[in-house]
């Protein structure tokens, strides 16, 4: 998963997952952390789109100014067939998608800010 902004794209982190085999199924809760901010200057509102891989059923985002905020913000189901897109505005943002795959699940956590150009 990364975010797509002006044409360039962005790692996050992926923070939990699961995912179930015919035999088993593998889960990973990660603790909450800080992850790579990518500052991205801009003259307006920066437009971001989710890339995800094929076959996704469902695609939730919140965004927060703070990672502690983050874990508690609302969710917005999104289009999975357009993943976005989103308008940040000015400043600083924590970005988590849940994507929900038919075998399995995954949290990711971006950081980005924008500033003036």
């Amino acid at each position: 998963m990364t975010l797509e902004i002006d044409g360039h794209e962005y790692d996050g982190l992926l923070i939990s997952y699961c995912w179930q085999e015919l035999t088993a199924v593998v889960c990973g809760d990660g603790l909450m952390r800080e992850p790579p901010m990518h500052v991205i200057p801009s003259v307006a509102p920066a437009v971001v789109r989710a890339q995800t891989r094929a076959n996704l059923r469902e695609l939730s985002v919140s965004v927060s100014p703070s990672i502690a905020v983050s874990q508690t913000a609302r969710r917005t189901q999104v289009d999975p067939s357009t993943a976005g897109p989103l308008l940040l505005d000015m400043g600083t943002h924590y970005v988590a998608i849940n994507a929900r795959w038919d075998r399995g699940d995954g949290l990711f956590l971006f950081g980005v800010r924008v500033e003036r150009q």
